[in-house]
């Protein structure tokens, strides 16, 4: 199994580093495009994130939470069989006060069969579809997000930044399995 370790240095924690564990999925659709959850009330301009969200306690595993995730986020409900994983990344990010916060995200591929009818649900807003070419340019654009560009929300506050920091070296790592056939 393919597997990375991150370790950084955040200001503020942000919600998935709270969590023990997340999925991502990397779709394909038959036209070689991967797809990407947009949330246009959250993420950044510019800023998309492949198919995923939260390993639950009620999960019997990853790759059922990646399941679920699917359905939820996109309306497609993949067999157990048609997933495939990549690896994980284990990260390892410590705050401004020294609180350390350790998180893996599973990662998994997905071929999505002809004629698939997908709609975003739940907490996306949008479906996006990105070439190869695009998917490089996203990942320029996590790497460019400024400490500056504060996220406010209820009580938690972070920068974008920081979450650029674990999704852009995720979507990196993602990207160079694809690229080199792993999938």
């Amino acid at each position: 199994m393919n597997s990375k370790k991150i370790k950084i240095k955040i200001e503020k924690p942000f919600g998935n580093l709270f969590r023990k564990a997340t999925i991502l999925v990397a779709c394909q659709t038959p036209e070689k495009t991967y797809l990407f959850g947009e949330k246009k009330d959250f993420y950044p301009e510019g800023i998309v994130r492949l198919i995923g969200g939260g390993v639950e306690k009620g999960d019997s595993s990853p790759k059922e939470a990646a399941i679920l995730e699917l359905k939820e986020e996109i309306n497609y409900k993949p067999k157990l069989q048609e997933l495939k994983s990549l690896g994980a990344i284990s990260i390892t990010a410590t705050d401004n006060k020294n609180k350390k916060y350790n998180h893996i995200i599973h990662i998994y591929f997905l071929q999505i069969p002809p004629k698939v009818n997908l709609k975003a649900q739940d907490d996306l807003t949008g479906i996006v579809e990105l070439n190869t070419k695009q998917f490089e340019k996203l990942i320029k654009r996590y790497y460019s997000l400024s400490k500056k560009n504060i996220r406010k929300k209820g009580n938690l506050e972070f920068s974008w930044y920081d979450y650029a920091q674990v999704y852009g070296p995720v979507h990196q790592f993602v990207f160079d399995l694809l690229e080199n056939n792993i999938s």
